[in-house]
């Protein structure tokens, strides 16, 4: 399937935003943008304009927390929809990501159809 659709892959190892990325090729054509911390998420998202994100919540200069607490800030990006996507699962933690704007969190390791899942009920396909 053909899209036009832009992903924004936020995580500081790259070996996790290709395997993100491989399983989200099998969904469709998209646009991939990649991230190494919080604050290149920020400046990709200002110039990128993606319609997902996929945010590590541990990464250096900036966490994803302290990322999602930023961008709830600028009514430009705080419409984006973030899937918080970390190996973190206390109920702490992913209590945290929806209140600072996340909509929605996947644990690692996650399955190819938890991926699919998402991302097509983020970005409204089929």
């Amino acid at each position: 399937m053909q899209t036009n659709k832009k992903i924004l892959l936020s995580d500081d190892e790259f070996a996790m935003r290709h395997i993100l990325k491989s399983i989200l090729r099998q969904l469709a054509e998209f646009e991939f943008i990649e991230a190494k911390n919080g604050l290149e998420t920020i400046e990709m998202m200002q110039k990128e304009k993606p319609d997902l994100v996929f945010l590590d919540v541990y990464m250096p200069v900036m966490s994803g927390i302290e990322t999602l607490h930023k961008i709830q800030e600028m009514p430009e990006l705080k419409e984006v929809p973030i899937i918080m996507c970390t190996a973190e699962a206390s109920p702490k933690t992913v209590q945290s990501s929806i209140v600072h704007g996340a909509v929605d969190y996947v644990v690692k390791p996650f399955t190819l159809e938890v991926i699919h899942k998402k991302a097509k009920k983020w970005l409204n396909l089929k």
